[in-house]
C-alpha cells in the first residue's frame, strides 16, 4: 500500500469537500443579501430621526423560503454550517426581525384588504425565529 498516495487523496479530498462547502456557503450569503438592505430615509415626516432604514427587497419572501430549505437541507448534516453562517452573518438581527417588523406593520387588524404576501412573510419569518433561536446540540457549554 502506497501510504503518499493515501495521503494525497485524503488532502484531495479535504480540499474538493472545503470547495464545495466554499460554494454552498456563497449560495447561502447571496439569499442572505437578497433579503433587503439600508437605505438613505426619506421619508421626513417620520417620527424617527434615523438617516439609515432597512427596505426589504421585493422578493425577500422568496429568499426567506431558501434560507429555510438551506437550515433544513443542513440539518441532515453533523456541523449545522448554514445556522453558523446565518449567526456569523447576523441575519437575525440585521435581516429577519426588520421584516417581521416592517411586514407585520403593514398587516393591522382594521385594515380590510389583506395581503397575502405580507402575510405569508410574517408567517416565514416566525418560522426562521424558531430555527435561528434553538440552541445548537454540537456547542459546547462554553
Amino acid at each position: 500500500m502506497d501510504v503518499g498516495a493515501d495521503a494525497y487523496n485524503e488532502d484531495y479530498s479535504d480540499a474538493a469537500v472545503a470547495e464545495e462547502i466554499a460554494k454552498y456557503r456563497n449560495i447561502v450569503l447571496s439569499a442572505c443579501s437578497s433579503l433587503g438592505n439600508l437605505q438613505p430615509n426619506t421619508d421626513e415626516s417620520a417620527a424617527t430621526n434615523a438617516k439609515m432604514v432597512y427596505v426589504p427587497a421585493k422578493d425577500c419572501l422568496a429568499s426567506l423560503k431558501d434560507i429555510k430549505r438551506y437550515i433544513q437541507m443542513d440539518e441532515q448534516g453533523d456541523g449545522k454550517l448554514v445556522l453558523q453562517w446565518l449567526g456569523e452573518w447576523q441575519v437575525l438581527e440585521r435581516d429577519i426581525i426588520p421584516i417581521f417588523t416592517i411586514t407585520a406593520n403593514h398587516i393591522l387588524p382594521e385594515q380590510t384588504v389583506s395581503d397575502t404576501d405580507a402575510l405569508k412573510t410574517v408567517m416565514m419569518c416566525v418560522e426562521l425565529f424558531v430555527f435561528l433561536t434553538w440552541s445548537m446540540e454540537s456547542e459546547s457549554d462554553e
